[in-house]
């Protein structure tokens, strides 16, 4: 278990990691608003989940084989890009056909968000590098188990990105809500979620 001041100075380097705005933010704004503060939240929570199973990965080892290996990450890349690109595609020819669900229909479609949101991810070899990068920093050999270490602080990690991240989806599910009513703000949002989509795919394939 780190130690208390270990853990504050860690929380603090977290939050400021998260509240600066960058992929998993970007994602998290366009989910919400197209869909709404709830689905922002859910792309939020899966994101979350994804990053838990990276963080689980990591603590055993085969995240570092992945970054120690060209051909392993530059595979992931090129399906994670592929992936993103994929959902900007789609995006683009989903949303024209909108329509008002029931209830039975948007919790399904709130599965399908998570879903991605895990996905998404699962398959961003930035993200497996970032955990693997950050949180060695902060494990302490002589305060016990560095596996233990290592799973607490990716889920202390996460906790706060799971707050943070909420705090984008309330905000920009808001705007998405006020621009609905306006057709030509409408189609700016369609283009807006599926370009930040194409270039997130884009720069995962670049970076």
């Amino acid at each position: 278990m780190p130690d208390a001041t270990t853990l504050l100075v860690f929380c603090l380097v977290s939050v400021a990691l998260l509240v600066t705005p960058g992929p998993a933010v970007l994602y998290i704004v366009a989910r919400s608003v197209a869909q709404g503060t709830k689905a922002g939240i859910v792309s939020s929570l899966g994101l979350i989940v994804g990053g838990l199973i990276l963080v689980t990965i990591g603590a055993v080892g085969v995240s570092a084989l992945v970054a120690e290996s060209t051909l392993a990450f530059d595979a992931l890349r090129v399906v994670g890009s592929g992936y993103l690109i994929f959902l900007g595609i789609r995006q683009f020819i989903t949303f024209r056909k909108a329509t008002v669900g029931n209830g039975t229909l948007e919790n399904r479609r709130l599965w399908q968000v998570f879903r991605e949101a895990v996905l998404v991810n699962l398959l961003n070899p930035k993200a497996a590098l970032f955990i693997l990068a950050l949180l060695p920093q902060f494990i302490d050999p002589g305060s016990g188990n560095g596996t233990a270490q290592f799973l607490i602080l990716g889920a202390v990690f996460f906790a706060l990105a799971f707050v943070t991240d909420s705090l984008y989806a309330l905000v920009a599910g808001r705007f998405g809500k006020w621009i609905q009513g306006n057709a030509s703000l409408s189609r700016l949002q369609v283009a807006f979620t599926g370009a930040v989509y194409l270039i997130l795919g884009v720069g995962t394939a670049l970076g």
